[in-house]
């Protein structure tokens, strides 16, 4: 049986690398979308806008199958995302 999704979580990114979803042992997948105007850059710790996996403004990324953090960074502070996990 799937659990429920958990609630959608408001995050404001910025240029600081960050967890915005904690790691968890049951956590089937996260789901991230980008409601800012500049791009959010997403991967482990120590992501960078370099190396991490862009989501542009209005775009959605879904992870599945990991349970660790999932750290983001971006190039200005206050960029909003909302995040939602499953399990």
């Amino acid at each position: 049986m799937l659990a429920a999704p958990q609630p959608m979580v408001l995050e404001l990114i910025g240029v600081a690398a960050a967890v915005i979803v904690p790691k968890s042992v049951t956590r089937q997948s996260a789901t991230i979308r980008n409601r800012g105007s500049v791009g959010v850059f997403v991967g482990g710790p120590g992501v960078t806008t370099s190396t991490g996996m862009s989501i542009d403004p209005s775009e959605t990324f879904t992870f599945s199958g990991t349970t660790a953090d999932i750290w983001a960074v971006a190039s200005q502070a206050g960029v909003p995302v909302h995040t939602l996990s499953e399990g």
